[in-house]
C-alpha cells in the first residue's frame, strides 16, 4: 500500500536550483525557489499511476501545457507512514534526495 503525495511549484518558467533540492526538503515539503509559493488552487497538473510488476509508474504533467518549477514527491506506507522504495529512471533534469538513508 502507497500513499503518494505530491507538492508541486508552478511558474511561466521552467527553471530550478543548480544543485537540487536541499536535505531541509524531507521535512519542510515546501518549495525553495526564488519568488515561487505553494499552489494551493484546483491543481492545473495531473500525476498518472500505472501500477504492473511490483511497480508504479507515475507521470506528472499538465493538460493545459503548463511549466513548473519544481516537484517534490515521495512513497509512504499507509500503515506505518515510513518511506518506501525508491524512484528509479529519473528524467535528466530531476535528483533524488534520500530523506530515508539508502532510499531515493
Amino acid at each position: 500500500k502507497l500513499l503518494l503525495l505530491l507538492i508541486l511549484t508552478l511558474s511561466p518558467l521552467i527553471t530550478g536550483l543548480p544543485d537540487g533540492a536541499p536535505a531541509s526538503t524531507c521535512q519542510l515539503l515546501t518549495p525553495h525557489h526564488d519568488d515561487t509559493t505553494i499552489e494551493r488552487s484546483y491543481p492545473p497538473y495531473q500525476i498518472l499511476p500505472a501500477a504492473g510488476q511490483g511497480r508504479i509508474r507515475i507521470i506528472l504533467g499538465s493538460p493545459q501545457g503548463l511549466a513548473y518549477k519544481g516537484f517534490i514527491i515521495h512513497a509512504k506506507s499507509i500503515d506505518t507512514g515510513d518511506y518506501v522504495g525508491e524512484f528509479t529512471n529519473l528524467p535528466e533534469n530531476t535528483k533524488a534526495i534520500e530523506c530515508t538513508p539508502g532510499l531515493k
